[in-house]
C-alpha cells in the first residue's frame, strides 16, 4: 500500500476531502480515472470515514476535555466501555496502555458540565485513577500525512 502515488493522493485528501478529482488530478499530475480507482481501492480498507473538522467552541461548546481512566476491576470495566460508549457528548474513546485503560475526548457547552460528568463517572463506577485535561486551543488537528513531504515525495 505505501506507493508514494497512493500516499499523495491520500495526504491531498487528508488536506481537502472535498476536492474533485478533476482538480486533484491537476495537482497531483496523476490521472482522474487513475485516483478515482485509487480512492475507490482505499475506501473498502484505509479510509475510514469522510469528516469534518469543527470548531466546537464557534458552536457554543466550550468545554472540550480529555480524559484518561484506569479501572482494575474487569466487570466494571466492560459497564464503563459500554457506557462511555452511548454517550453523545463522547467525540472519540480509545484502548490506551501502561498506566491507563481507557481515553476519551468529550465535548459540552462548559467546563463545569465536562466536570459534572466526570466525576460522576468516578462516584458511578469506582475509577481507580483519572486524569482530566482541559483543551485549551488546537495547535495542530489531523495533520499527519496532509502533505507530501511526509513521506518523501515532492509534490
Amino acid at each position: 500500500m505505501k506507493q508514494k502515488k497512493d500516499l499523495l493522493i491520500l495526504s491531498h485528501l487528508r488536506k481537502d476531502a472535498r476536492k474533485s478529482l478533476v482538480a486533484l488530478s491537476k495537482e497531483t499530475g496523476i490521472p482522474a480515472s487513475t485516483i478515482y480507482d485509487r480512492v475507490n481501492a482505499h475506501e473498502k480498507d484505509v479510509i475510514k470515514k469522510y469528516t469534518a473538522l469543527l470548531d466546537f467552541k464557534k458552536l457554543g461548546y466550550h468545554g472540550r476535555v480529555y480524559v484518561a481512566i484506569r479501572l482494575n476491576d474487569f466487570e466494571k470495566r466492560k459497564e464503563l466501555l459500554e457506557f462511555l460508549s452511548h454517550q453523545k457528548c463522547i467525540n472519540s474513546l480509545y484502548r490506551i496502555n501502561l498506566d491507563y485503560h481507557y481515553m476519551f475526548e468529550a465535548v459540552f457547552e462548559s467546563l463545569a458540565e465536562a466536570e459534572a460528568f466526570v466525576y460522576g463517572l468516578e462516584e458511578t463506577f469506582g475509577i481507580d485513577e483519572m486524569n482530566l485535561f482541559s483543551v485549551v486551543e488546537d495547535i495542530k488537528r489531523e495533520e499527519f500525512l496532509t502533505k507530501p513531504e511526509h513521506f518523501g515525495a515532492e509534490k
